[in-house]
């Protein structure tokens, strides 16, 4: 009896889950029309070139993500993050948006885009914001600038216990 009863669930489950995916359109005389409301635009962020140095000048180009337009008046912000390994107690949420630091203007974007100099390496979180977007995210690391390599120069032979200059 329970074995009958199963089949049968599963038989009316299977008809179920088999009309929902095939789907009825019924086509009726005075259907009224109704547009819907364009999805709230999403804004992207692309910084260039991809890891800066402190001092240098990066640009930040912000567009319609669908579109891929050049967007103006967006306000940019770049906030220092502490880039750690996510420990398993922690929630997603959590692990993504960085905690402390202080915020920097960048600029607002003309033609799309915001020029900026970093004067401290880190790990940064980019923020472009608009009234009526979704905001933009990126991450960017900048890192200090190397203007010397160290160099030790010594002869390339000398005696056991001999006194040499570097």
């Amino acid at each position: 009896m329970k074995q009958a009863m199963l089949k049968l669930v599963g038989l009316v489950l299977a008809i179920i889950v088999s009309i929902s995916t095939v789907g009825v359109v019924v086509a009726q005389e005075n259907a009224e029309v109704i547009e819907a409301e364009p999805l709230m635009p999403m804004l992207s962020v692309k910084v260039e070139p991809g890891v800066g140095h402190v001092g240098e000048p990066v640009v930040v180009t912000v567009t319609e993500k669908n579109a891929g337009t050049l967007v103006n008046g967006v306000y940019v912000y770049a906030r220092k993050c502490h880039i750690t390994p996510m420990p398993l107690t922690s929630s997603i949420e959590s692990s993504i948006w960085p905690v402390g630091g202080d915020w920097e203007f960048l600029g607002q974007t003309e033609d799309g885009k915001v020029e900026y100099t970093f004067t401290k390496a880190g790990h940064r979180l980019i923020v472009a914001t608009l009234d009526g977007s979704c905001p933009g995210l990126t991450r960017f690391n900048v890192k200090l600038q190397m203007t010397r390599k160290l160099e030790i120069r010594a002869p390339r032979q000398a005696e056991i216990e001999e006194l040499v200059s570097m």
